[in-house]
């Protein structure tokens, strides 16, 4: 008689039968598994229980090199303990040879979680598929841990990421041996899994008390409870200069102190934008700052406010492409952009003395009320001498500063080249 201790979810049966001191070969000896609890015995085949005295032939191991050692195993046994905590025990008989003989098989406390045992059919780098004993449900397994407890594979324990109508359980990590037909796999709840084969390396020492150890995955419930907790964290917490809430925190502190307003346009005429209740309800409130449309129709666009009235409708040159109730506005301080000022009317500088209103002037001094003659040539065909007539009158240019307001009269003028035909000198003197 033996006692041993074995996985609940196999029978993994030998004995030796000798006569006269050496293994006897040759020999059918049959082998009854009956639960203790009830004395129901296990039918032919494994996986059920049934009344009677019912037998399984066990065979000879090697009858070379071991004579007289038999082996039988139980396939798919799915013994329960919960249901047996007695035990088993293996009775073996030869029906030629008068021998009885008792082998007594205890539970293994761990595996009390089973949700299913049996072997595979077939398995790859990140699978296994298992046998008819696992039903055909999908997601049935999903979550759970398989353990390859026989055969090939034996000892490694996966989660169950996924699991089809066809039995197939997707496993992670990939398998370090893939399972195959003689893998004895067990379906359980929960169990001890071997850290180093989850991070694909041996543990860390021990820090603070702790394992410094990449658990995998955070659960989806888990990770958006931690987003939300972070997004909704208030920003007068984040001082830190080096760190990316901090850089945020600045960034949102210096857009706020420039930006006056800002949200949705509420109507908008071409030449005027009425805007939401996020803006100043005062008038003249942002007359000289700009408007810039930030998204929706128009995108892109800014203008100067000219004027701005109680009702929150601002004034501006009109927009190439008019936003709607759907656009969004920011409006800012300072200075109109270069795309804006090159856009601008001229006949709007007329501010005697501003540096607008010179540009003005010259340009229309040089294109309507100035004359260029040319009385002489060098051979290369450069002017060398002539003369230049204003003739603004003194009505046009009384607004003007000095020296604009003597303009008029006749200017002569000579000038010179050198032999890469670049002006070297130019002299000029009025003489009306």
């Amino acid at each position: 008689m033996r006692f041993t201790q074995q996985p609940w979810n196999s029978i993994v049966a030998r004995l030796e039968l000798v006569v006269a001191g050496i293994g006897q070969p040759g020999l059918t000896p049959t082998v009854a598994i009956q639960r203790l609890d009830d004395s129901l015995w296990l039918q032919a085949g494994g996986g059920s229980w049934g009344a009677g005295y019912a037998t399984n032939f066990i065979t000879q191991i090697d009858a070379a090199n071991q004579p007289g050692m038999y082996e039988y195993s139980v396939l798919a046994a799915q013994l329960d303990y919960g249901l047996s905590l007695k035990g088993y025990r293996c009775q073996y008989i030869e029906a030629t040879i008068p021998v009885l003989e008792y082998e007594y098989i205890e539970a293994k406390p761990e595996f009390n979680g089973q949700v299913g045992a049996g072997y595979a059919t077939a398995g790859t780098g990140n699978s296994v598929t298992l046998d008819a004993w696992a039903p055909g449900i999908v997601r049935f397994f999903s979550d759970m841990l398989v353990s390859i407890v026989n055969g090939m594979g034996k000892g490694q324990t996966r989660r169950i990421t996924g699991y089809t109508v066809g039995r197939v359980c997707t496993v992670v990590p990939d398998w370090g041996t893939n399972p195959d037909a003689t893998s004895l796999c067990v379906v359980h709840a929960g169990g001890a899994a071997d850290v180093g084969a989850w991070i694909g390396d041996a543990p860390n020492a021990l820090i603070g008390g702790r394992v410094d150890v990449d658990v995998g995955e955070v659960q989806p419930g888990l990770r958006d409870a931690v987003i939300d907790f972070i997004w909704d964290e208030t920003l007068a917490g984040h001082v830190g200069s080096d760190t990316t809430g901090g850089a945020l925190n600045e960034l949102l502190t210096l857009v706020g102190s420039t930006v006056l307003a800002a949200g949705t346009v509420a109507s908008t005429t071409g030449t005027t934008t009425t805007l939401d209740v996020g803006a100043v309800a005062t008038e003249g409130y942002y007359v000289d700052a700009k408007i810039v449309i930030g998204g929706g129709p128009g995108v892109g666009q800014e203008r100067v406010i000219t004027g701005y009235t109680a009702g929150r409708v601002a004034t501006h040159a009109a927009w190439t492409t008019d936003p709607d109730a759907t656009s969004k506005y920011v409006v800012a301080p300072g200075l109109p952009s270069p795309l804006a000022i090159m856009a601008a009317s001229m006949s709007s500088y007329e501010t005697a003395g501003t540096f607008g209103n010179h540009i003005n002037r010259i340009l229309r001094l040089r294109q309507e009320n100035m004359r260029v003659v040319y009385t002489t040539w060098s051979t290369h065909g450069q002017p060398t001498a002539g003369y230049v007539l204003v003739y603004a009158s003194s009505a046009d240019l009384t607004t003007d500063v000095d020296p604009w307001a003597l303009a008029k009269g006749r200017y002569d003028f000579t000038a010179t080249y050198d032999v890469d035909l670049q002006l070297t000198g130019y002299q000029s003197a009025r003489t009306l």
